[in-house]
């Protein structure tokens, strides 16, 4: 059984323009793939064959063929792939959760024990939708904009084929309760340019805030720092009319030099590029 470990950010974020959001996992010989930490939300959907998913957090669960399974950001996943399984997975960030609001009041009528994993039965049309899908990224047919349709047509198939009490159950992981911490990150990051800039806004002693930011997020600050800045341009690389100079001055960057090398590094593509794959 082959073994991946996926440390690389940059590795991560490339495949995820390329694949545009949704990857396709078939091994005749299965494989061990190990992700240092989710940077989105992750859906994952068996096909056919089967998968043992565990975190640091949470014991195996073994998934088999036409279920399908919701794991949170930030927390680290290894996932056994049995041989001959084609596994479909889709990673999305807050705008389909925002969607998904109205699910979170059915979260609380949950048993403290269901507070791990819960996975639906795949059931028509979805599995022919999700086949579908395969087949796309099999043939490298899926660029951004059908990956936005795709993915807005995946959720309204969640909404109309299972009813509000599965999907809150299904996603019961989004209910977990921010921390004051957490609702601070989030609400002054954008204000910031580096660490050191986040650690006094809210407080801290840089060591002490990059303690907590890791024991909370699961990632270093640095890192989901760099991440969420590197999807901020990403939105504004898709719009068409956002001038490269403004990118330039919102996200601090000293020249158009600076946003070329780190679009580079981030995504293997120059900002001409990726605003052409994300428009085309």
């Amino acid at each position: 059984m082959k073994s991946t470990n996926d440390n690389a950010p940059s590795e991560v974020s490339n495949n995820r323009i390329l694949q545009a959001g949704f990857d396709l996992l078939k091994s005749t010989e299965g494989m061990i793939l190990t992700k240092s930490s989710l940077y989105d939300n992750m859906i994952v959907f068996i096909l056919s064959g089967s998968v043992k998913i565990y975190s640091s957090h949470t014991q195996m669960r073994f998934i088999d063929e036409a279920h399908m399974v919701f794991l949170k950001v930030y927390e680290k996943y290894t996932y056994e792939i049995a041989p001959y399984s084609k596994i479909l997975a889709l990673t999305f960030d807050s705008l389909p959760i925002d969607e998904l609001i109205c699910f979170r009041v059915q979260y609380d009528l949950l048993p403290q024990s269901a507070f791990e994993w819960i996975e639906l039965k795949i059931l028509e049309p979805l599995y022919n939708f999700l086949n579908l899908l395969a087949q796309y990224l099999e043939n490298h047919y899926l660029d951004y904009k059908l990956y936005v349709s795709k993915r807005d047509e995946l959720f309204y198939l969640l909404k109309t084929i299972y009813s509000r009490e599965e999907l809150g159950h299904f996603f019961y992981l989004l209910a977990s309760h921010p921390s004051e911490f957490e609702n601070q990150v989030i609400a002054n990051h954008i204000k910031v340019k580096n660490v050191k800039e986040l650690a006094d806004l809210m407080g801290y002693g840089v060591n002490s805030f990059r303690s907590k930011f890791k024991e909370t997020f699961g990632i270093s600050a640095y890192q989901w720092l760099l991440n969420e800045k590197a999807k901020r341009i990403l939105k504004c690389l898709a719009t068409n009319g956002e001038d490269f100079k403004n990118i330039i001055d919102d996200f601090g960057f000293s020249s158009h030099s600076h946003l070329y090398k780190f679009c580079k590094t981030q995504y293997g593509f120059t900002p001409q590029e990726l605003r052409k794959k994300l428009n085309q």
